[in-house]
């Protein structure tokens, strides 16, 4: 007879993957991200964390906005045109993006845009 604690222990993922091949295009899954703005140049999104997303492994990103008036509209593109687009061209604002492990990229202005 097979206890209720053992059917359950077997219904816990492990950290050991279940299938006997590799994904090459997925080797790290998924990373959440904070965008943090030091700065506010157009006066619409305000300074602080303005927007949280995820990035996934083939490149794509979702990003949800948390401030008016754009809060809860959720972005899905390509990781680089969300960094064209929402940061690169805005280099006064010194934005962050912060990665869920504490590591953050700093994009700031270079001298011929300040």
């Amino acid at each position: 007879m097979t206890s209720k604690t053992t059917e359950l222990e077997d219904l816990i993922a492990s950290s050991k993957p279940t299938t006997d091949f590799e994904v090459p295009w997925a080797p790290l899954g998924a990373k959440r991200f904070n965008l943090v703005r030091q700065n506010d140049e157009t006066g619409v999104s305000g300074r602080g964390i303005i927007a949280q997303g995820c990035l996934f492994a083939d490149g794509t990103a979702a990003m949800q906005w948390r401030c008016p008036p754009a809060a809860s509209d959720v972005v899905v593109k390509k990781w680089e045109t969300i960094l064209d687009i929402h940061v690169r061209q805005h280099p006064k604002n010194r934005t962050l993006i912060v990665w869920e492990d504490g590591k953050h990229e700093l994009y700031e202005p270079k001298p011929q845009d300040e």
